[in-house]
């Protein structure tokens, strides 16, 4: 699954560069990794944190350490860059807003935002304004804003859950999500974690159908030929066109969710290998960092696939240096405290 994930960041990254290609577009990327990140939960809570104690204390402590100090280094990296263009024409596309200007949003709004930016905590429901997305320096935080929320589900939904109880789930907060894109417009559906939480729940769900003993003999005969059904889906999720609920409509994508459950259920094993492993972590970073990295391409005036390729290459490097100086050390402190494997 580490290919799937870093496959879905690269698709948001070239889609903020501009380039026009006929994925299933940023917004169903996204979607997808929600699904991505309810598997995974699911399956390192079940294997590890349920059994061992104060497991749900230390399930949350290894989620904040995972994910927090890549995301308050970029902050931080971001506020250095903002500082260094100060004066310099164009507007970045936003970036650098909170550090540079003053919005005329109120004392109490901007407090709030600078809070959700230290906390992460909020973002995904500030984001539904559109001037306050603009404002957070790293833009896809609103998304592990959501995470989090999830993520603080897990051990209730350890408890409660089976495989029906996860697809009426799905289908509750689907309809919740339709409604608030209905009613309350794209951006409403697509930032608000309670509609979300859908993608979340299904991931959960494809945990428990995944680990069934008749999937499981289905898997061990699918084994030999996984990197085809690997190439089978994410070929599909590269030309079958925009695929999100908000702007590709509710056919594509269910579409496109069905191509990605099925390969999810059939490629997910416990144990990965190192590659996937490394591909899987590195995504994260990429997946933030990305942004910044792109506004810094337009600002040397770079564009088209000379953007894409400076995005992508100087995202793998940033990516791969936080991972190293900075994640690694993070995680064998978490590994001590459980246990856990590489990557988890």
């Amino acid at each position: 699954m580490g290919f799937v994930r870093f496959f879905l960041a690269l698709l948001v990254l070239v889609s903020h560069t501009g380039y026009a290609m006929r994925d299933i577009g940023p917004l169903a990327a996204v979607e997808a990794f929600f699904v991505l990140s309810g598997l995974y939960m699911a399956a390192v809570y079940t294997t590890r944190y349920s059994r061992i104690e104060n497991g749900a204390r230390l399930f949350y402590l290894n989620r904040f350490l995972r994910l927090y100090p890549t995301y308050a280094l970029l902050v931080l990296v971001t506020a250095a860059c903002a500082f260094a263009v100060r004066g310099q024409p164009g507007d970045y596309r936003h970036v650098f807003d909170l550090f540079h200007a003053q919005p005329d949003i109120g004392t109490t709004t901007l407090a709030s935002v600078w809070a959700s930016v230290v906390a992460i905590f909020g973002q995904d429901i500030l984001s539904v304004a559109e001037p306050l997305h603009f404002l957070l320096p790293v833009r896809q935080g609103w998304s592990i804003a959501s995470e989090l929320l999830f993520y603080a589900s897990v051990p209730l939904l350890f408890r409660y859950m089976s495989v029906f109880r996860c697809a009426v789930g799905v289908v509750v907060f689907m309809v919740i999500k339709y409604a608030l894109l209905y009613y309350g417009g794209w951006r409403m559906a697509y930032f608000l974690p309670v509609g979300n939480f859908a993608y979340f729940l299904l991931g959960y769900g494809l945990y428990l159908v995944s680990v069934d003993p008749r999937v499981e003999a289905i898997k061990a005969r699918v084994y030999p030929f996984r990197y085809a059904v690997l190439a089978a889906m994410l070929g599909t999720l590269f030309v079958m066109g925009d695929a999100s609920l908000e702007t590709g409509g509710p056919r594509h994508h269910a579409a496109m969710l069905a191509v990605l459950c099925s390969g999810c259920v059939l490629l997910f094993q416990r144990a990965s290998a190192r590659l996937d492993l490394f591909l899987g972590n590195i995504a994260y970073g990429v997946y933030l960092n990305h942004f910044l990295l792109v506004v810094l391409g337009q600002a040397m005036g770079l564009a088209d696939l000379a953007l894409v390729g400076w995005a992508v290459a100087a995202s793998l490097v940033f990516a791969y240096l936080t991972e190293r100086a900075i994640q690694d050390p993070v995680d064998r402190y978490r590994r001590g405290l459980t246990g856990l494997p590489e990557g988890r």
